[in-house]
Order: structure tokens, then C-alpha cells, then sequence
């Protein structure tokens, strides 16, 4: 575990970006107990196909109500920052507004595979 850069709140995409580029070897699961203030990184793996346990001991968190968000992100071309995209047409894309408008530009190259 980690101490929080600013605790009370949620790190920006940036702040995040740096502590997975920081760090080498992450945690292999989530350690009881209290935890404030605090991030942990998980190591995870493609070749390890177990399922990860992670302890439920922050209270109930009520899923039928609860919602995630799952987002898509690019490193810009600086390496320092992340870009949301979104999969349009089995393409990944930027939103822009152009004339009111919104539409979905894909990006070039489109160097990933989208499964």
C-alpha cells in the first residue's frame, strides 16, 4: 500500500498513468484491513488465468444500484498523458463536435486489435 498524493481524492487519469509506469512489481492481492487514504497497485498477468480475490471489507457496496464505468484510454504521443476513445465500428475513435454535431473521428493509425 501505497499513501494517497491527495488524500480524500480520486487520482486523475495522469496522476494514475505515473504510478503504473512507476512501478514495477505490483501487489498479488488486496490485504485486509483498514485502508485509507491509500492506493495499491495489482500485478496482473495475460498467462494467469486464476481468478483474483479481492476482500470485500470496505462495507456493502449495493451492485444492483451501483454502477462502473468502463473506459477506453490512448497514451498521447508524449507518453505523459491519456486520451479517452471509444469503438465505433470496430474502429477506435475520438468524439468531436463539429457544427453541434457530435461525430467519432477514428484514429490513425489503428495499430490495435479491437475483440
Amino acid at each position: 500500500m501505497r499513501p494517497a498524493s491527495n488524500p480524500g481524492k480520486f487520482m486523475t487519469n495522469e496522476e494514475l498513468l505515473k504510478v503504473i509506469k512507476s512501478t514495477e512489481i505490483g501487489e498479488k492481492s488486496i490485504p485486509h484491513g483498514i485502508k485509507c487514504d491509500v492506493y495499491i497497485v495489482i500485478e496482473a498477468s495475460d498467462d494467469d488465468n486464476s481468478a483474483k480475490y479481492f476482500p470485500d471489507d470496505c462495507g456493502v457496496w449495493d451492485w444492483k444500484s451501483a454502477t462502473t464505468v468502463n473506459q477506453t484510454f490512448v497514451v498521447t504521443d508524449t507518453l505523459d498523458k491519456l486520451r479517452t476513445v471509444y469503438i465505433k465500428k470496430e474502429q477506435y475513435c475520438v468524439k468531436k463536435m463539429v457544427n453541434g454535431a457530435i461525430i467519432y473521428e477514428p484514429l490513425f493509425p489503428q495499430c490495435f486489435n479491437i475483440a
